[in-house]
């Protein structure tokens, strides 16, 4: 048996192409440009994490316990 847990992250737009991310606790963001994955590890993001997608597309977030 595997146990499933979601945690909330919070999207907010700094206006124009910024948008902040923000999780609790100690998790790992990960990035993916497509929303099925593969998702990778975002080295040295900290919370709260801003990012541009104008400089890298569209991108797809999620936190890893």
């Amino acid at each position: 048996n595997v146990g499933v847990e979601f945690v909330s992250a919070d999207f907010t737009s700094l206006g124009g192409s910024a948008v902040v991310v923000d999780w609790p606790g100690p998790f790992t963001l990960q990035s993916s440009t497509n929303p099925q994955g593969p998702f990778n590890d975002l080295p040295g993001a900290t919370h709260p994490q801003t990012n541009d997608p104008t400089q890298v597309g569209a991108q797809f977030f999620r936190v890893r316990f």
